[in-house]
């Protein structure tokens, strides 16, 4: 691939790179929402425009990050480690969504909660 704006070749070490330190930075993006979501929606009622918010925020961070980690995950793909760090983000980001998105409605989680722990 030819840069024709700098008149540079692109080899593989430079894609290498910049695959990489794009991987990374997603990775950091994912973990600034999960801090965020944290501080948001763990620690105060959110109101509704707030949680509607993180769902489409989760929901795209998801589909990326399934998308990079499937480039990543392929046999030929040269870093290995990018694929594991994509795979843990991947686990928290869809342990998030089960959470927050398929959370048990407030009667049966109660109920379950009174069975668990009488008074």
């Amino acid at each position: 691939m030819t840069n024709p704006e700098l008149g540079l070749e692109a080899t593989a070490p430079d894609i290498e790179h910049l695959t990489g330190d794009y991987v990374h930075d997603w990775s950091t993006l994912c973990g600034r929402f999960l801090t965020w979501e944290r501080k948001q929606m763990l620690l105060a009622e959110s109101a509704a425009d707030k949680k509607e918010q993180h769902r489409q925020s989760l929901k795209w961070l998801l589909r990326l990050t399934r998308l990079l980690h499937s480039m990543a995950a392929d046999p030929e793909f040269p870093d290995r480690s990018l694929a594991d760090e994509l795979e843990g983000r991947l686990l928290q980001l869809e342990s998030s969504w089960r959470m927050f998105c398929e959370a048990m409605p407030a009667g049966p989680a109660e109920k379950m909660l009174a069975e668990v722990f009488p008074k």
